[in-house]
């Protein structure tokens, strides 16, 4: 029985083979001519670009892209390339000034058989203007802050002057333009980097495309400060002296958070009365001034280097300890 029902199948499955086969390549063919003579419809976002003349600069805003829908045949819409479609529009007879461009079908240069239905934008307005060019210097631009102590002490730009190309009317009020910015963060040394110049204006381009070459300048952030009326003071001496003058004008310089932050205190002059001639008294002799200072970071200017010390006969006074002296007698 299993046998009379396999021969069976084969009757039914490769009976008329042939017949069979071309059967199903008739139904085949008349599948794809409805599916092909079928209208269907498809929304497309295609490339654009303009052709402009050289003597004009485009000033308007136009889209590189417009999205368009097309209806045709399923065949037909099915093959249509539009990613690599390009509509390439060419401006370069129009006048100064503004026009409107309509997106028609013709302008669009869809492939045969596609009809468009709609287009969105469905019209650019290209607005021209005199083209022009001029030389204008360049400005360097910086951002951060130097490490501790140092100072950005100036930047230079090489070349310092470039040409800029844009619309005439555009080209009348700049003068300058500037580089990208550059960080100097932390930096303690002269740097030089290349750099580009920033448009101002989308209206406004730069023939020259080779890149600049900023250097900014680092150094050591030093100021100078005066203090007035600083005292100077006698050591080793066990009498009664004078110092002429007794008090000096001072010029101090170093870091500018460490000289700004000194107090006329901070700054010990004196004179040593043990060197030089020794401390005799009744003399009157010339000393040189010797300075203490709170840190290696700040440098001193006298207007003199030394004065006259006066050594008197008379030892110094020095005050009873009475307490010592009662402590004494206790014992």
């Amino acid at each position: 029985m299993f046998k009379a029902f396999t021969a069976k199948l084969k009757s039914i499955f490769l009976g008329n083979l042939g017949l069979k086969l071309f059967s199903l390549l008739i139904a085949l063919l008349l599948w794809l001519f409805v599916m092909g003579a079928e209208d269907i419809t498809i929304t497309a976002n295609i490339r654009m670009s303009i052709q402009s003349a050289d003597d004009k600069v485009l000033v308007s805003d136009v889209p590189d892209r417009v999205n368009v829908t097309v209806s045709g045949p399923w065949a037909s819409v099915k093959g249509w390339d539009w990613k690599n479609h390009l509509v390439d529009l060419d401006f370069r007879d129009l006048e100064l000034g503004p026009t409107v461009i309509y997106l028609e079908e013709s302008k669009l240069k869809l492939p045969p058989g596609l009809t468009l239905e709609r287009v969105n934008p469905s019209e650019i307005t290209i607005n021209y203007a005199k083209k022009a060019s001029k030389k204008v210097k360049v400005v360097p631009v910086w951002v951060g802050s130097p490490r501790f102590g140092y100072m950005v002490e100036n930047a230079s730009i090489d070349p310092a002057e470039i040409t800029i190309v844009g619309a005439e009317s555009d080209l009348l009020i700049v003068d300058e333009v500037l580089t990208e910015e550059i960080d100097v963060e932390d930096r303690f040394s002269t740097f030089s980097v290349a750099v580009n110049p920033v448009r101002l204006s989308k209206n406004i381009s730069f023939p020259d495309k080779d890149p600049l070459l900023l250097t900014i300048k680092i150094k050591k952030d030093i100021v100078e400060r005066k203090l007035e009326s600083v005292p100077v003071y006698v050591e080793n001496s066990e009498y009664e002296t004078q110092v002429i003058p007794s008090r000096l004008q001072v010029s101090v310089s170093g870091l500018r958070k460490a000289v700004g932050e000194l107090n006329p205190d901070d700054i010990y002059l004196f004179v040593d009365a043990s060197k030089e001639e020794g401390d005799n008294p009744g003399t009157m002799q010339n000393r040189e001034i010797e300075v203490r200072l709170p840190s290696n970071d700040i440098k001193i200017k006298l207007p003199i280097y030394t004065v006259k010390l006066k050594i008197s006969d008379q030892k110094k006074h020095v005050p009873v300890n009475t307490e010592a002296k009662e402590e004494k007698a206790e014992e």
